[in-house]
């Protein structure tokens, strides 16, 4: 199973749900994901309880606690004013 999350106001939000067969060689998959399989019906069309169970699964089975997901919130935050910064910097150098 390939779970495809990202943080949002320090929240953990699954945004799509994948399956594959790695027995059947469908590492593939994991290598290129334009070519991704059948992947509805979306998340958030999913039952409450079956959401919730998701979000527990990641948080317990794959370790993603609050305190990951405040990290990669804040690190991505970091990242875009850093890049802001360097763009800043290239409009100050050509005026």
């Amino acid at each position: 199973m390939i779970l495809q999350c990202l943080s949002k106001d320090d929240e953990l939000i699954i945004e799509g749900v994948q399956t594959c067969d790695l027995a059947n060689d469908e590492r593939a998959l994991l290598a290129n994901q334009s070519k991704t399989p059948y992947q509805e019906p979306a998340v958030a069309k999913f039952p409450s309880d079956l959401r919730q169970s998701l979000l527990e699964f990641v948080q317990t089975e794959c370790g993603v606690s609050t305190d990951v997901i405040k990290f990669i919130s804040m690190y991505a935050d970091h990242k875009g004013k850093i890049a802001y910064m360097k763009w800043l910097q290239t409009v100050r150098e050509l005026v």
